[in-house]
């Protein structure tokens, strides 16, 4: 088995296990590819961490135990809003903390593109998963490889700390996440956002996430599939499927899904329709939430798809699973790695909001 000398933990949920019988094999679904990596049974300290002496680590490739000696551990906790990066590697281990440093701040949604072993060379230009969310010693976001590097630098100059656990000696790096929900764009849209999510009984976390994973709060936004708006509306499919609903013709108009108040007032209708009509036979209203948002990317077939082709089978399975496998299935498996990345990206948006 291949050597790992790095760890990735990325992010720590609470999870916990259905006790019921579901037709999906429960060993691959609790160590599925689940955004290509779980981990289980961590503490949110991560002094505790390498107090445990060893980490399960499970991904697409490897499963394997390993000791604390010569790794280099990026955790991204959402929840204390900070990323804590450390190495026990004592050749050089300001290079590594260098390395680590650069891939969290740079990297995919996906990680499809963190290796000690390179040099970046697989970093897309995509925005990185944490964009908007760490600013540099200068206020500024990080999003390309230079800026991260010198932000880098800027840390292990100013922020490095050690510490021992036994005789192991850790250099650690504390990088805070910046979680400003104050933002002015937002603020503009709030009225709008209020009575839609009274009038549809939606969450007004769940519809400022949606908003801001969809358009950043532009109101003008167009996307190269002809969504339109603050929460990208395409007329042929979710606006028509609105305007039905509401028991009129045909669809909105351009001028209508770039005004942003009814725009708002579509998309959150649409999310409505999504939870209340398509995906009702959905038991658990967390698993609801998690395949609304799902749908609302991708599409329902392509949602329910990754439980079975079979959409009766695929509400039976998804109504005999824990909502936190839920999620963790539809992150592993969607057929789509935009669907993947978009309900991560909306959970932990808005959970924010709601915070």
């Amino acid at each position: 088995m291949k050597n790992i000398s790095f760890l990735l933990i990325i992010i720590f949920l609470q999870t916990s296990c259905s006790n019921s019988q579901n037709k999906l094999d429960q060993h691959q679904l609790k160590y599925s590819n689940s955004l290509n990596i779980i981990v289980q049974n961590i503490s949110q300290n991560s002094d505790n961490i390498w107090k445990n002496n060893k980490i399960l680590i499970i991904d697409s490739k490897n499963l394997s135990k390993i000791t604390y000696n010569n790794i280099t551990l990026i955790h991204i906790d959402f929840i204390f809003k900070n990323i804590i990066i450390e190495t026990t590697m004592h050749r050089n281990p300001i290079a590594y903390l260098h390395k680590a440093i650069v891939i969290a701040l740079l990297m995919n949604n996906d990680f499809s593109d963190f290796d000690l072993n390179n040099q970046y060379s697989n970093f897309s230009r995509k925005e990185p998963l944490l964009y908007g969310q760490v600013v540099d010693h200068h206020g500024i976001p990080v999003r390309h490889q230079w800026r991260a590097n010198k932000f880098a630098d800027y840390l292990l100059k100013t922020k490095l700390k050690t510490y021992f656990i036994n005789i192991n000696q850790v250099w650690s790096i504390k990088i805070p996440l910046k979680f400003d929900r104050s933002n002015k764009r937002a603020h503009k849209y709030l009225n709008f956002i209020y009575k839609s999510a009274k009038k549809y009984n939606i969450d007004k976390s769940l519809i400022l996430a949606i908003i801001e994973a969809e358009s950043n709060f532009n109101p003008r936004a167009i996307s190269n599939s002809k969504a339109l708006g603050l929460m990208q509306i395409v007329q042929n499919t979710a606006g028509r499927d609105v305007f039905k609903m509401q028991g009129k013709v045909g669809r909105p108009t351009k001028n209508m899904l770039l005004n942003p108040e009814k725009n708002i007032d579509i998309g959150t209708a649409y999310l409505s329709l999504l939870r209340d009509n398509y995906l009702s036979s959905i038991n658990n209203p967390i698993s609801k939430k998690y395949a609304t948002i799902a749908s609302y990317h991708g599409g329902v077939t392509a949602m329910l798809s990754v439980f079975s082709r079979d959409q009766m089978k695929a509400f039976q399975i998804i109504n005999h699973l824990h909502p936190d496998d839920v999620y963790q299935y539809i992150c592993a498996h969607h057929s789509s790695l935009e669907s993947r990345r978009y309900l991560f990206k909306v959970y932990h948006l808005e959970k924010a909001y709601y915070n």
